[in-house]
């Protein structure tokens, strides 16, 4: 072997014999190019230094001697590679001389720890020490397993840690086992596992990504350049199966592989996970324990059963032994079944000292390397009644693996090291789908294969079920799909249909819905609220389930609790985002069938509709944070209902808080459908002149003239008003409700003195019926005042509106809804008269307040917004109108608002950024407020119209044409 020997004037060639050979450190690097490197003939002749590579020699000189040795091995120089028969020695016996090195430094030329400036703390550097060309190079990997001790260095010669310190951050990278980085026996390892060590990993020459693999599988063989990589392969493969049949004491007895089921052909995806249970590492002095979870059907035991027979493959001397957990008696019998296989059960064992003899045994070095697996421990119950989480073995060659449906059970078995199996990818479930198909061919309508997976949420063992019942019957995806569309009752039925499993325990059941009854039953008889909680989230939206929706707990902690144990089991997973919960959409029919048979479901509905009824009631004067996440789940009960059997019933009330809601939120045409669906519903409820039904003719009505379709609303606004005062009165609250939104409307149309009269007609009629400090009475006041100032008559609607400001003042509290309202109207009165100045404070005011009491993105308060802006944008406050309305505009987008009000703020924004020359992203953002138009109001309504006339004129100027803007 030949050593750089370190001496007073730098360090030179020196040859030892091989028993002969003193400590010394070697070197473990990538090269650049090879005319930078040092070579043998360089050091020879001592012209050398004036190389980019010699600073790399350098480096590990200085850092030898530091650490008190004399001589280094370096392989551009130590090694002359024109002599073939010297290289091939020297590749045959690279592995020994990494592993016999006293110390090994990795220079890491692309690993800078300034990289950070004065900060040479870990995360300063760790993005480019994951990326470092090192880890991709095919030598390397013997120079990180061989060596005792390895050290990382930087760019800049700066320790960045050594293999221990810094094993996870490699196994990361590599996938290598931590216990093979931090030195375990390559040999401890199978054989494929070895070679997947080196499958992403580089050489210059192609042979040498074989060659560099002989001391990591402990077999020489000769060198021979130009053979081409995969006789190389195959001849590496010859020399490894030649020594792995050699007879010796560790092969010559078949290790026991005891599982319940065959390995499953048509397995498919999980590369992940399966690389998780491959890559986690079995901590020192102690068993590695790790834990599949998931929901019923996502495949946990299929993917036990592929982990372990991979391991079967690459670890000739591994044991595996597989434990069915679903009751006391099967742990029992299969405890048994073990103990007579390894020939340590005793005649009058007793289940206790069975139990004992396997852990004894499991946790002797005479059982060498195993992996029990413990399948379906979902009852933790059986486990602790009997003791078996204090009696699980300890050997630092044993791995144990459990699967469960519920996480909670997974973090007491095996703490943090648990998987969290979830539905397949769309790819996967594709290829899951062929291998069960015996008509490959229906996979060809991509579209119809697409539906189906996503309608079964990918779920593994809702996929084999449905192949299943496409192969039994003969028939095709879209047909399984429409089924799957059909009525609730007829779903559950198709996903109670059972079939054939080689994959499952004798005397349990397979069908989707037969797998989630186990959990569900599992639920009710430990956590009856949780239990509680998912019958009510089986009455909602499967969707975006805000928590202020559910009901609330004894305490704080049966909140958490319930909610804890749903998320355990998988029936629910919350979102990052924005908190909310999903509940998994098959577990979700699967619990309302449930509940039906249970003859609770109308029940739980009933609940549910209450409750949501109370939510939306008052939301003009409520935050949208409130209101809005739940009108979803109202939706979704309203179009379960059969119809409306009465008008005093909740679900009538929560037909019309919803339709309310719509039209709060400005959505105007939704809000019009609703309203009708309603009168259709309760065309049969008897009294066709119902208050009520005169109500929902009155709202959409008022919806008609939102959308400025004035002759429809004036109608049937005028029919609502003769049948009110025909059934009760002229001066009934109802009555006078029509009768104020009429007035409303003849002032849209510019019929001011109808207005007027009927205006005051209300007026005095609330006054003399309720009292002049009502608010209903005070709204008619400002009403008034609104016509006056729509006839030009500002001063006395300013007197009015004052006169009225003092009265809501002194009757109510500074920030209620009549005060600001009346504010809103003064403000305007001042604008139309020329006082900006005292304007703006007040809508200022108005807006600043509504945002703190019905939040940023509530309808009125975008409103206000909107009047603010466009009194700052008439006085030619560019500035200030563009913040104001950015601030809006992010507050509505931020709270996912679809109302009116953030189209007129886009609106106003575009003629801001017009004014200030910024046409192009005005015409954009008027293309936008144009389509909220249409969508909301329609293409004939007059703010559609003359959006569109804006925007023509727009795009028609010239600058805007030109590009210059």
């Amino acid at each position: 072997m030949r050593l750089l020997q370190i001496t007073d004037t730098g360090f030179s060639l020196t040859d030892f014999l091989l028993n002969n050979i003193p400590p010394y450190a070697i070197l473990s690097h990538t090269w650049g190019l090879a005319s930078d490197e040092v070579t043998y003939d360089d050091m020879k002749n001592g012209n050398g230094q004036t190389k980019a590579g010699y600073a790399k020699l350098e480096f590990c000189a200085k850092q030898a001697k530091r650490d008190g040795l004399r001589f280094f091995w370096v392989d551009t120089c130590c090694i002359d590679k024109t002599n073939q028969s010297e290289l091939s020695r020297s590749i045959v016996s690279m592995f020994r001389w990494y592993q016999r090195a006293s110390r090994c430094y990795v220079y890491l030329a692309d690993v800078s720890a300034a990289c950070g400036g004065d900060d040479q703390s870990p995360a300063a550097w760790d993005c480019a020490f994951r990326k470092s060309r090192w880890f991709t190079r095919g030598w390397t990997l013997q120079e990180l397993l061989a060596p005792s001790s390895v050290e990382f260095f930087s760019s800049d010669d700066i320790r960045l840690g050594d293999k221990s310190s810094l094993s996870q951050q490699v196994h990361e990278i590599t996938e290598i086992p931590i216990t093979a980085i931090k030195g375990d026996k390559v040999s401890d390892f199978g054989v494929e596992d070895r070679f997947r060590w080196s499958a992403s990993r580089e050489t210059t020459e192609e042979e040498d990504i074989v060659y560099c693999l002989l001391g990591i599988f402990e077999v020489s063989m000769s060198i021979i350049y130009g053979e081409g990589k995969d006789k190389a392969r195959r001849r590496l493969g010859q020399e490894i199966a030649s020594k792995n049949s050699a007879p010796s004491s560790s092969t010559q007895k078949k290790r026991p592989f005891l599982v319940a089921f065959e390995r499953n052909s048509a397995f498919t995806g999980r590369e992940s996970e399966l690389k998780r249970l491959r890559g986690m590492p079995a901590p020192r002095q102690q068993t590695a324990r790790l834990a599949i979870a998931g929901l019923g059907g996502v495949g946990k035991t299929q993917l036990a059963l592929e982990f372990v027979y991979q391991r079967q493959k690459g670890f000739s001397d591994c044991a595996v032994f597989w434990v069915p957990s679903v009751s006391q008696e099967m742990i029992d019998q299969e405890f048994r079944n073990i103990a007579m296989q390894l020939g340590i059960s005793g005649q009058d064992d007793t289940q206790a000292s069975t139990q004992e003899r396997l852990r004894d045994y499991w946790s002797s070095s005479e059982s060498g390397r195993w992996i029990l697996v413990f399948d379906n421990v979902d009852d933790i119950s059986i486990w602790e009644k009997r003791g078996l989480v204090d009696c699980l073995p300890r050997n630092e060659l044993g791995t144990i693996v459990f699967t469960t449906r519920n996480k909670q059970v997974a973090v007491r078995l095996a703490r943090s090291n648990v998987i969290d199996l979830s539905n397949m990818d769309e790819e996967s479930s594709r290829r899951l789908l062929h291998n069960y198909l015996v008509c490959k061919d229906l996979l060809d309508r991509t579209e119809d294969t697409n539906a189906l997976m996503k309608q079964l949420a990918y779920l593994p063992l809702a996929l084999v079920q449905a192949a299943t019942y496409i192969n039994m019957n003969t028939i095709t995806i879209q047909e399984y799909t429409e089924l799957l569309g059909a009525q609730e009752e007829d779903v559950v039925e198709l996903l109670s249909e059972d079939f054939d499993d080689a994959w499952r325990y004798e005397g349990t059941l397979n069908p989707v819905s037969a797998t989630w009854l186990i959990s569900l039953t599992q639920i009710q008889e430990r956590n009856p609220f949780a239990a509680e909680y998912l019958s009510y989230m089986a009455c909602l939206d499967s969707k975006d389930i805000p928590r202020s929706l559910l009901p609330s707990g004894r305490s704080r902690k049966d909140e958490i609790d319930a909610i804890g144990t749903l998320t355990a089991y998988s029936f629910i997973s919350r979102q990052a985002h924005n908190g909310m919960f999903t509940m998994h959409p098959l577990v979700h029919i699967a619990t309302r069938n449930w509940l039906r048979k249970e003859g609770s479901l109308s029940i739980w509905a009933d609940k549910v509709v209450t409750a949501l009824h109370g939510i939306l009631t008052d939301t003009s004067l409520k935050d949208p944070l409130l209101w809005r996440p739940c009108m979803p789940h109202a939706y979704y009960q309203l179009q379960l209902s059969g119809g409306v059997s009465d008008y005093d019933s909740p679900l009538f009330g929560l037909y019309m808080r919803y339709s309310d809601c719509l039209y709060n939120d400005g959505r105007f045409k939704e809000a019009e459908n609703m309203y009708a669906q309603i009168l259709n519903l309760t065309e049969a409820v008897k009294g066709a002149e119902h208050p009520q039904r005169l109500k929902v003719k009155a709202e959409l009505a008022r919806v008609y003239y939102a959308q400025d379709r004035y002759r429809e609303a004036e109608a049937l606004m005028l029919q609502v008003l003769e049948s009110s005062k025909a059934s009760l009165g002229p001066h009934h609250l109802e009555t006078l409700y029509v009768s104020t939104k009429l007035a409303s409307l003849y002032k849209s149309q510019g019929r001011l003195q109808e207005a007027e009269v009927l205006s005051v007609q209300v007026w005095d009629a609330r006054n003399t019926t309720l009292g002049s400090d009502h608010p209903s009475s005070l709204e008619s006041s400002r009403e008034v005042a609104m016509v006056y100032r729509a006839q030009g008559r500002l001063l006395e609607a300013e007197e009015l509106l004052l006169q009225l400001l003092a009265v809501c003042k002194t009757a109510f509290e500074t920030d209620n809804e009549n005060t600001l309202e009346t504010s809103r109207e003064l403000a305007e009165i001042y604008l139309r008269q020329g006082r900006p100045d005292e304007a703006q404070p007040l809508q200022e005011h108005v807006w600043e307040t509504r945002k703190k009491m019905l939040g940023p993105s509530h309808l009125r308060t975008t409103i206000a917004a909107y009047e603010l802006a466009l009194t700052y944008l008439e006085h030619d406050r560019l500035e200030d109108a563009e913040k104001l309305l950015l601030q809006a505009r992010n507050d509505n987008m931020a709270q996912g608002a679809r109302h009116m009000g953030s189209a007129f703020i886009c609106l106003i924004l575009a003629g801001v950024w017009e004014k200030q020359g910024r046409l192009s992203l005005a015409v954009d953002l008027m293309r936008d407020v144009i389509e909220s138009f249409q969508r909301l109001l329609g293409p004939g309504h007059s703010l559609t119209t003359e959006a569109q006339q804006a925007l023509g004129s727009w795009e028609a100027d010239p600058r805007y044409k030109s590009g210059c803007t």
